[in-house]
């Protein structure tokens, strides 16, 4: 092989993982733009939204309360488990729907060093936005969810309701006629 077929086939091997790299950059900024209206949404207490437990529950109970009140029997404080639902609601430390009742809102709001939620001694402090997002979760009923892993996906049209057309549109299909495009995916149209 000579010197200059490699620089040929390096040439190929570089516009091809610039292409595919340029693809799914192109792809992801409306990925991350739908996350973060949805997380500002969330946030801001929009009544429409509802949380989702894996999503906007799970990830502040993992960082500031499963250490002490999950799975790990070892190293379990108070004999409460927050990581299953009906141990939570068993022991009294979650009623669903009733804020002023619910103990856990008690203990993180609370001011008392003794009787704050994670302790002062874990260094971990909840956020204004993590304590109302509790709060919210908690008057919305607390639902738990099984692990993300658990659940199946659900099949669903990210497109649904736009033209057919619409959704070729990129730069991959620039260069194919409109005709063409129409042509070949007119049965395919949702």
């Amino acid at each position: 092989m000579s010197l200059y077929s490699k620089r040929y086939d390096a040439r190929w091997q570089h516009a091809f993982w610039m292409g595919l790299i340029g693809f799914f950059l192109a792809m992801m900024p409306s990925a991350w733009a739908e996350e973060s209206q949805r997380s500002a949404t969330v946030a801001s207490g929009a009544p429409g939204v509802l949380l989702s437990f894996n999503r906007d529950i799970r990830p502040i109970l993992v960082e500031n309360c499963f250490a002490c009140h999950g799975a790990d029997s070892a190293s379990r404080k108070a004999d409460l488990r927050l990581d299953r639902r009906e141990d939570a609601v068993e022991h009294g430390a979650i009623v669903p729907g009733d804020v002023d009742s619910t103990a856990i809102l008690d203990r993180i709001y609370s001011d008392d060093p003794e009787e704050v939620m994670p302790p002062p001694s874990l260094k971990k402090v909840l956020s204004a936005a993590q304590k109302e997002i509790l709060k919210r979760w908690v008057a919305e009923g607390a639902e738990y969810e099984p692990h993300w892993s658990f659940i199946p996906p659900a099949s669903r049209s990210p497109h649904a309701g736009t033209p057919c057309l619409s959704r070729l549109d990129g730069p991959a299909t620039r260069a194919i006629p409109r005709r063409l495009l129409s042509q070949r995916h007119a049965s395919q149209c949702i």
